[in-house]
């Protein structure tokens, strides 16, 4: 489902994305960490398409749980240079809390 959906991105990125330069790449909203390294790979070969500024930062949103060695490897070798770490908390009471609740509207 997820490298479909990989292939729908590059399709619009293809059918939208005119040439301009651009001097920042954000990765985020749906934690992309979460992806594969297969997955990651996919998407880094998509954003590829886009033509940098010499000066550019490439931002990625992570888990901390999702962050392994082979991950950073791979966000390295991709030209990232930041990261956007997410953190519920750092108390344990307050992360027990917040894994058991849930939100009713």
């Amino acid at each position: 489902y997820t490298l479909r959906y990989l292939d729908k991105l590059e399709d619009e990125i293809k059918s939208r994305y005119k040439g301009e330069l651009v001097d920042t790449i954000y990765i985020g909203g749906g934690t992309p960490s979460s992806l594969s390294l297969l997955e990651l790979r996919r998407l880094f070969d998509i954003i590829k398409i886009f033509k940098l500024k010499d000066k550019y930062e490439a931002t990625i949103e992570c888990n901390i749980e999702d962050i392994c060695i082979d991950k950073l490897k791979l966000f390295k070798d991709n030209n990232i240079n930041r990261l956007s770490i997410g953190v519920e908390s750092f108390d344990k009471d307050n992360l027990s809390y917040l894994s058991k609740s849930t939100l009713i509207l």
